[in-house]
């Protein structure tokens, strides 16, 4: 019986001392979300401009993409660490996992949180429930399908080399489609598929990229005298494949779903999707959700 007594004893410091000195956070949150894991992380890292959370503003101290990020948040006279871990569930479902920390008045929020539900406690749930919601109205701003292997056709185009902010895609095309159509007009090209936007370049720390905005001619066309403009081609190719309805200036939100599927079954990649445009924005109009793209993921063998 004494033995007993000790053992329960040495267990409840051990969980005692656990909870105080190594325990380093606070507060935990955890809900699932139907994005795949890189466009959560997206939106997390950037959440101070999308949501309506209580918060005056956010440092960034960590982003791992695949696994993990850290904020510090500042909202009235506090100031706490967010320590953000996702898994992924299957090819289109991340669990969000939150570690919240006061940084200011640690071993008070260690006796007050596991008892009762402080400013501290609601704030986070507040700011928690604030990313769920923005990541549940980004879920219905785009339908994307199934991902599935496929081969793109190869193909020879004439093309313009952009830089821009990867959400300032779409933006950057209509402010440089007029010299390539002109070229295009002048010299009675046609068109031989729709226009596409291939990748070059993904900062995705900086949320930049550098990529070829690009339009499929005939192979006998004559070399532009327009020197932004230069000639292309593209051999067939295997890549990851989905189909995205939604405003082309949110059409990189479908990247996320193909490097989910292949991180999960094992595709090897380049990390330069494919973006062909089936609809021309200013004819077909109306609801961005009838605007249709086809997505690829080129496959490295």
């Amino acid at each position: 019986m004494r033995f007993l007594k000790i053992a329960i004893l040495l267990l409840i410091v051990g969980v005692l001392g656990w909870y105080f000195f190594l325990r380093k956070h606070h507060h935990q949150i955890t809900f699932t979300t139907p994005l795949p894991k890189g466009l959560v992380a997206l939106q997390i890292a950037d959440w101070e401009r999308f949501s309506d959370a209580d918060i005056d503003s956010i440092e960034l101290l960590q982003n791992d993409f695949e696994k993990k990020l850290m904020q510090r948040v500042y909202y009235n006279d506090s100031i706490s660490t967010y320590q953000w871990f996702l898994r992924s569930v299957d090819d289109s479902t991340t669990q969000v996992k939150v570690w919240i920390t006061d940084e200011q008045h640690s071993f008070q929020q260690k006796i007050a949180t596991p008892f009762v539900q402080n400013a501290f406690t609601k704030t986070n749930i507040k700011n928690a429930s604030a990313i769920a919601e923005v990541l549940k109205e980004t879920k219905k701003a785009f339908r994307v399908t199934p991902v599935s292997e496929t081969t793109i056709p190869g193909t020879f185009y004439s093309y313009l080399t952009l830089d821009a902010k990867v959400d300032q895609k779409a933006n950057v095309m209509v402010r440089n489609i007029y010299t390539i159509m002109s070229y295009i007009k002048e010299d009675s090209l046609k068109l031989k598929d729709d226009p596409f936007s291939e990748v070059v370049a993904w900062n995705r720390e900086e949320n930049t990229m550098q990529f070829h905005f690009s339009f499929p001619i005939a192979k006998d066309a004559v070399p532009p005298e327009i020197p932004e403009i230069q000639l292309g081609t593209r051999p067939e190719q295997k890549a990851l494949h989905l189909s995205f309805r939604g405003n082309y200036r949110i059409s990189h939100l479908s990247w996320y779903y193909l490097l989910q599927y292949a991180q999960r079954h094992g595709y090897k990649h380049n990390g330069k999707p494919i973006e062909y445009y089936r609809n021309d924005p200013h004819v077909t109009g109306g609801d961005p959700l009838s605007w249709e793209a086809d997505i690829y993921l080129p496959l490295i063998d």
